[in-house]
């Protein structure tokens, strides 16, 4: 055992040399060092420098602020409480409006199954039911069908119909609004206490919403307006998290052997209503045009059991469904019209009662591709699609990158980080659990030969607000991203389901990951600079070559892609944040 000797120096002085050399230790493990050329708000001239610095000492007195009212016990601090609870406050506050102008460059991680605003689900569906050419759409308003109460659809027939009605007729009714508001979100703390088990609630809701998706029309102004709020909030390339939807006007089996050379109807969808979204903005906004791009991760829930190999006629195998998901995506991401457009696949859904991680090992991602099926239905077709495309013949975590959900747990026993960090190439969604796994840290941080920090993959996809309101962190003060980030740990925001959560684009996250998780203007401008670097190698394709006993390693130029990035993005936003300063009379 070493016992402590730092408190035997003999004088005042020695104790404060002591104290700042751990200090200066410890910031030597801050992950902003990982990108030289930030870490000194360096800029191309002095003017942008000095600018700079107001802005930091000024938004860092108004977050003190916050925190001197906390302490002298006049309110709550903003990050204690739940954001459905401080949402207003937020949206009003001269911080937000400073998050409001900075540029995000990408947001990493949201599921179009939930990617719209709350109020822009409830305008859609509005302006859709003032329509006369959609199709109606139904709500289950009374307890006893086959449906949950507040599902909509189009077809109420048989046994439901006595259970629906118009969504027309609904909204004649006083405060129907904001009943439907409280069906499809966590609107209210009051909603939010009411629900024993969030999972189940959160579950629900994309129940009660999922059935429209089958109308084109619907799927199109839905993404439209998802695509438009990510670009008003200076969001220029997403990576939305999709499942296998199919329309019932072009229906299309989702099976490897039938997508190799065809149309994909929901992918033609999205690529129709990105454009339109940009092309509605720059129309709206001559003096402030903008560009947009995005991919798709294409995702399977992670309850469905890839080792279940039950071969009994009449049983819907779990392990082959799965299969034909992972298969389906890769056959997908080699039809050629859709190869720049699919980033890689995920699983999603709840990760606690869901499958473990490991099991993907066992069968599955090191099996080729269109392989491994239990029942002879799928083996005969797969088969033959081999015969025909023998480029599918390789594994399949080499025919297809890993965006995995993992890490999402509060449970000290969780340890499928350990296996995502061996699966995932590029991110992982959430993670917050790799800061129990002090070893695996240290895996996957390195230094140079100059002992700073290196960028290593995989980034950390953080969601703020999604992991406080699903009740991971209940105050993000306790949030490990700040120790993650501190350690080197490369990180990017997301807002995971805005529908649902109340959080479109990234202003809302990066708000709280300042106010609440203690994260210092240096670290937020390292966030974005993360999703500025993903953007630019996932537009790019990840560029990559062998580096000589390295392993395999990105070559980019980092000190053009800083230049540009303080040229281009950070600069105007200090700009236009020292003007939300002087607008509020907080500079002179």
């Amino acid at each position: 055992m070493k016992i402590n000797q730092l408190y035997k120096n003999a004088s005042q002085e020695e104790a404060v040399i002591q104290a700042n050399e751990l200090t200066n230790a410890d910031r030597k493990y801050d992950g902003y060092q990982a990108w030289q050329g930030l870490s000194d708000y360096a800029l191309d001239n002095p003017e942008g420098h000095a600018m700079e610095n107001k802005v930091i000492n000024c938004m860092q007195e108004i977050r003190d602020t916050y925190r001197d009212y906390s302490e002298n016990l006049e309110w709550d601090y903003p990050a204690s409480r739940p954001f459905c609870e401080v949402k207003e406050f937020i949206s009003q506050s001269v911080l937000f409006k400073i998050f409001q102008e900075m540029p995000k460059c990408s947001l990493l991680h949201i599921h179009d199954a939930a990617g719209i605003s709350t109020e822009g689900f409830i305008e859609l569906l509005d302006l859709w039911e003032s329509s006369e050419n959609t199709q109606e759409i139904y709500i289950v308003s009374k307890q006893g069908g086959k449906k949950k109460p507040g599902t909509l659809l189009y077809h109420p027939n048989g046994e439901l119909a006595p259970f629906c009605e118009s969504l027309k007729d609904f909204f004649n009714r006083q405060d129907s609004r904001d009943a439907l508001k409280n069906l499809i979100s966590f609107s209210s703390v009051e909603r939010m206490e009411g629900i024993p088990y969030i999972w189940d609630e959160f579950n629900n809701i994309f129940v009660r919403t999922g059935d429209l998706f089958s109308n084109r029309n619907f799927y199109y102004y839905y993404h439209m307006g998802m695509f438009y709020e990510m670009i008003e909030d200076r969001i220029e390339y997403g990576e939305i998290r999709c499942s296998f939807t199919d329309f019932e006007d072009a229906h299309i089996e989702f099976a490897p052997w039938n997508v190799i050379d065809k149309d994909i109807p929901f992918l033609d969808v999205l690529n129709n209503a990105a454009a339109a979204a940009l092309e509605r903005w720059n129309e709206r906004h001559s003096d402030d045009q903008r560009k947009f791009a995005f991919k798709v991760i294409l995702c399977a829930r992670r309850d469905l059991d890839i080792l279940d190999n039950n071969i009994e006629e009449g049983h819907e195998n779990q392990g082959d469904k799965m299969l034909l998901k992972i298969d389906c995506a890769i056959v997908i991401k080699h039809n050629q019209k859709y190869a720049d457009m699919i980033a890689g696949f995920d699983l999603v859904s709840e990760e606690d009662r869901g499958k473990k991680t490991y099991t993907l090992f066992s069968r599955g991602i090191y099996q080729n591709a269109l392989e491994g099926y239990s029942q002879s239905k799928n083996i005969v077709k797969g088969a033959n699609m081999l015969l025909e495309h023998s480029e599918f013949a390789d594994l399949r975590i080499k025919m297809i990158d890993l965006y995995l959900h993992d890490g999402e747990s509060l449970w000290a026993d969780n340890d499928n980080m350990l296996d995502a960090v061996v699966m995932a190439r590029h991110r992982i969604g959430h993670g917050f659990v790799l800061s129990k796994f002090p070893a695996l840290i240290r895996e996957m941080v390195s230094e140079d030969k100059n002992n700073r920090l290196n960028a290593c993959e995989p980034f950390l996809e953080i969601c703020p607000i999604s992991n406080q309101m699903l009740r991971y962190y209940g105050d993000l003060r306790a949030h490990s991203a700040y120790e993650l980030i501190k350690s080197g740990i490369q990180c990017v925001l997301g807002n995971d389901d805005p529908m649902i959560l109340g959080n479109p684009g990234l202003s809302y996250d990066f708000w709280e990951a300042y106010v609440g998780m203690g994260l210092t203007m240096k670290e937020i401008k390292c966030l974005v600079f993360n999703a500025f670097v993903c953007e630019y190698l996932a537009m790019n394709n990840y560029p990559t070559e062998k580096i000589e006993n390295e392993g395999e390693e990105y070559v980019i130029d980092v000190g053009s892609l800083i230049t540009e990035f303080n040229r281009n993005y950070w600069g105007p936003f200090l700009q236009r944040a020292y003007g939300v300063l002087c607008e509020n009379g907080l500079v002179v």
